[in-house]
């Protein structure tokens, strides 16, 4: 039985498409990372999910049962974390904990005590006094305390610290070794939705593209940059990397091969002047965009029939979206839209009740959706770092070919120090 699966889902805020004919599988036990640029919809699939709006068409079935007709038992055993976390603002973390537990009929103080030590969060102030890292991990409590079969995680790393991220997903993976834990992980980090996930998908244009498997990855996907004036791009496309500009002094690859295989053609090729860096999700996408191929990952056997709700063909890979079309729209209705949609804002998500009349069309759609406050108090925190291996042949030493990844990082691990350009 899969976790999640859903079935040629649209949904549109007035003319614009956020999802078009979109499929899903999430199998049962597994991390199954969506990693999205901001506006690609995230948030609103979410919502969708938990039945906070509704589709105009497809299906959606949560362990075999109706997310939408269906949806208050569906809650029952499901967890979500947020990306924008709104509770009473009166109440301390304990009574929103016992509140939680009330509703699903659970008594399981301790676990509350054990995971707010694990999490470093103490019942001193209410929630309104919080900071905004503080407001996240309420959250993760408030969800894992009810002991769901599925959590959904809407962009994690957003007010955590790494450390604090790196604790989540340690507690996640013993969870999914012992209770056979489903997760959805929805992120705009490509670094962070291949380190967590077990396998994933790049959502654009309002369809699934690109599925892998990442348990198989031996490192985070790279991008290389060579400042040499003449080099063989033949000698990189063979070993799979894919040529994203190439200008005299300045050529650049998208790589997400194995590493080892890379540094021993860039010795070969007596290559003099590079930099070697983790890939951000805007590579990826581009080269979805472009129609050119990535390396695929394979999928374990066992799984290999379940994944062609996900397959998507070339012709349906993207659809390109106007966006300052869709801004200049937006300007026009004054409808607020999602968050996380095709159409981005920069004002704030306010309650039904301050919207637009031309917003309570959408509203409309809402079922029991969470009531969202202003004020929240802001923190800085220290945002999330993925371990990127950055090479720079200019402040290190030649590169040498190596046979391992642990090698690799210890032999030429660089941090560039405070000052260098």
């Amino acid at each position: 039985m899969s976790a999640i699966v859903v079935n040629e889902l649209t949904k549109k805020f007035r003319r614009n498409l956020v999802f078009n004919d979109f499929n899903l599988e999430v199998f049962d036990g597994e991390i199954f990372s969506i990693m999205g640029m901001e506006g690609a919809g995230k948030t609103t699939l979410a919502r969708i999910l938990f039945h906070f709006l509704k589709p105009n068409k497809g299906t959606i079935r949560i362990f075999d049962m109706d997310g939408q007709k269906e949806s208050k038992s569906v809650k029952e055993f499901t967890g979500y974390v947020p990306e924008e976390v709104w509770m009473y603002d009166n109440l301390k973390p304990m009574a929103i904990f016992n509140h939680t537990l009330a509703f699903h009929g659970l008594k399981n103080t301790d676990d509350i005590q054990s995971l707010m030590e694990y999490f470093e969060l103490d019942n001193r102030h209410k929630f309104a006094d919080l900071t905004d890292s503080e407001r996240k991990r309420v959250a993760i409590i408030n969800a894992l305390i009810a002991k769901p079969k599925l959590l959904v995680l809407d962009n994690p790393s957003k007010d955590l610290s790494r450390a604090m991220l790196d604790k989540l997903f340690t507690h996640i993976k013993r969870l999914q070794s012992s209770e056979g834990l489903s997760v959805l992980l929805l992120t705009d980090d490509l670094a962070i939705g291949q380190r967590y996930g077990d396998r994933g998908a790049y959502l654009s244009g309002g369809r699934l593209t690109g599925i892998e498997y990442l348990k198989d990855k031996k490192n985070n996907d790279k991008v290389l940059r060579i400042f040499d004036e003449l080099i063989d791009v033949g000698a990189f496309e063979e070993i799979g990397a894919t040529l994203l500009k190439d200008e005299s002094g300045d050529v650049e690859f998208f790589y997400d091969g194995y590493l080892p295989t890379l540094t021993t053609v860039l010795h070969q090729q007596k290559v003099k002047n590079y930099v070697l860096e983790d890939a951000v999700l805007e590579n990826k996408v581009e080269i979805f965009k472009s129609g050119r191929s990535v390396s695929e990952r394979p999928v374990p056997p066992a799984q290999e029939a379940k994944t062609s709700l996900d397959d998507t063909s070339e012709e349906d890979t993207i659809i390109a979206y106007d966006d300052k079309a869709l801004e200049a729209e937006a300007s026009e209705t004054s409808a607020p839209m999602e968050d996380d949609t095709v159409i981005l804002s920069e004002a704030p998500l306010k309650d039904e009740a301050q919207s637009t009349d031309a917003a309570k069309e959408d509203a409309a759609e809402e079922v029991a959706a969470p009531k969202e406050e202003q004020g929240a108090v802001e923190e800085k925190t220290e945002a999330y770092d993925s371990d990127s291996m950055i090479l720079d042949s200019r402040k290190t030493q030649p590169i040498e070919p190596v046979d391992s990844d642990d090698v690799l990082e210890e032999k030429y691990s660089f941090k560039p120090k405070k000052g260098d350009e």
